[in-house]
């Protein structure tokens, strides 16, 4: 179907505007009903974000959700289409990076068979073709000391993947919290907008455990309260 939502593996990422067409773009490989090889012999084709007013920049690696939509070139006599990009699946849960780059395997080798009579063994049961390794962005610095937001009842959470955040929220009457929040006795319903801009160093426990905004440790914090 031409409507339907596919997942592909992110390949590229486009960070030039020569093409204007491809603005924000990504190169990706989609999957397909069986495991695919390199991408130079499959179809990597290029997407474009569905929308460019809300950008979440993919890593090589992550994997995002496909769409066919029209294109500008399309009109009432011709239907043609483009590949537009939704957002990153959150494969790992995480707001740091969601990447498993070996769930499609970019490269594949051909196993030698002369002169090893256990790779002819191998190759003449049909094991021929080994799976490279692929790794993460290398551009991408990984810090496992990046945590999550703890939610609060009714919270909107926008998180950046290297300890920025915004949390738009109330003070939580009452709740079943991994952390409590770090502050109290705000008025019913009042809203609270917080700015969080913190390094995130040292830390302890699953890469998935919840933080909040600790106003005496984070590097900064710009706090809007009413009432």
């Amino acid at each position: 179907m031409a409507d339907q939502i596919t997942p592909a593996e992110v390949l590229e990422v486009i960070y030039e505007d020569t093409n204007p067409n491809l603005v924000y773009g990504l190169k990706v490989k989609e999957f397909g009903p069986t495991p695919s090889g390199d991408s130079t012999s499959t179809a990597a084709i290029t997407a474009k974000p569905l929308n460019t007013s809300y950008i979440r920049v993919p890593l090589v690696g992550e994997v995002v959700l496909l769409l066919k939509a029209p294109s500008s070139y399309a009109s009432a006599i011709r239907n043609t289409t483009d590949t537009y990009y939704i957002d990153i699946v959150s494969l790992q849960s995480s707001i740091h990076h969601n990447g498993l780059p070996t769930t499609s395997a970019k490269e594949v080798t051909t196993a030698a068979t002369s002169g090893n009579s256990s790779k002819y063994n191998e190759a003449a049961s049909g094991n021929v073709q080994k799976p490279s390794q692929p790794k993460l962005d290398p551009n991408f610095t990984e810090n496992p000391s990046v945590k999550p937001l703890q939610p609060y009842i009714g919270d909107v959470l926008i998180s950046g993947r290297y300890g920025n955040s915004l949390r738009f929220t109330t003070t939580p009457k009452s709740g079943k919290f991994t952390v409590p929040a770090k502050w109290s006795k705000g008025d019913p319903a009042a809203p609270i907008t917080i700015f969080r801009n913190s390094k995130q160093t040292g830390g302890s426990g699953k890469i998935n455990n919840f933080v909040t905004e600790d106003f005496k440790k984070d590097d900064n914090l710009i706090v809007m309260a009413s009432g």
